[in-house]
């Protein structure tokens, strides 16, 4: 673990992505780095006994000044702010934290249909990607009397819809929104950085599988655009190159 440098920008989380990868990727993408000393990749074994801002749980960030900040929008948030990736008006700012939102309940469902840490069957991964209501934009009609629950194309299409920018998920350039959704869409663990060579593939792929997830956003043209927005910028392949094995 990181010595804690209360002079730096210091991000506290397990020794693993989750909930931190998302802050640690909007420094890297503006040329902040741990091993140039930009900043403390605090990776903890053990619960934190310091600090009350996650309610004495992690993720939380502490500044150059000893303010903490806990929870993932609160990270998310402050470090987006700092780096200016939280839009350019009001509007912008607010679509970036509702693309969050969004982003949160699709997890919630996928979470629910295969609980965390269970491993997915072949049988629930089609039900995620493939079934489920098909009233992807405002004022489709629901499929029947009864809703149909909400899956994988559910969310994918009208989160597409939602999405404002042209060459960018929102606005005219790189933010938060544009990293939030490489994360849930593209963020996959290089077999060189996983805990062990027999970790699961199921657990270093966005929802059990890249492949899967690829072929279901075949019709997301936004989303796609602001993926690629993230996969090629040189600063975050450097941070990916860098950042060693995870836990998870």
């Amino acid at each position: 673990m990181a010595a804690f440098e209360p002079q730096k920008l210091t991000l506290s989380y397990w020794n693993g992505r989750g909930l931190m990868e998302v802050p640690r990727l909007l420094l890297a993408i503006n040329g902040q780095f741990p091993s140039d000393g930009s900043w403390v990749d605090d990776r903890r074994s053990a619960p934190p006994s310091d600090g009350d801002a996650n309610l004495g749980r992690l993720p939380f960030i502490t500044t150059e000044s000893g303010e903490s900040v806990g929870q993932s929008l609160g990270c998310f948030t402050l470090i987006a702010t700092r780096v200016g990736m939280m839009g350019d008006s009001a509007v912008e700012m607010a679509t970036i934290l509702a693309v969050k939102e969004h982003l949160r309940e699709m997890s919630d469902a996928y979470y629910k249909l295969m609980p965390y840490g269970s491993e997915p069957t072949a049988e629930l991964q089609e039900k995620w990607f493939t079934t489920g209501a098909g009233d992807i934009s405002a004022g489709t009609p629901a499929d029947g009397s009864k809703r149909p629950e909400r899956f994988f194309k559910w969310y994918a299409g009208r989160i597409e819809n939602a999405l404002t920018g042209a060459s960018f998920a929102v606005g005219n350039r790189l933010s938060l929104a544009d990293v939030m959704l490489y994360n849930q869409f593209a963020e996959t663990l290089a077999l060189d950085q996983r805990p062990s060579p027999d970790h699961p593939s199921h657990k270093c792929e966005p929802m059990g599988s890249a492949k899967q997830v690829s072929a279901a956003l075949a019709g997301c043209k936004k989303i796609n655009t602001a993926i690629a927005a993230v996969a090629g910028n040189k600063n975050a392949q450097r941070w990916w190159a860098e950042r060693g094995v995870q836990g998870f």
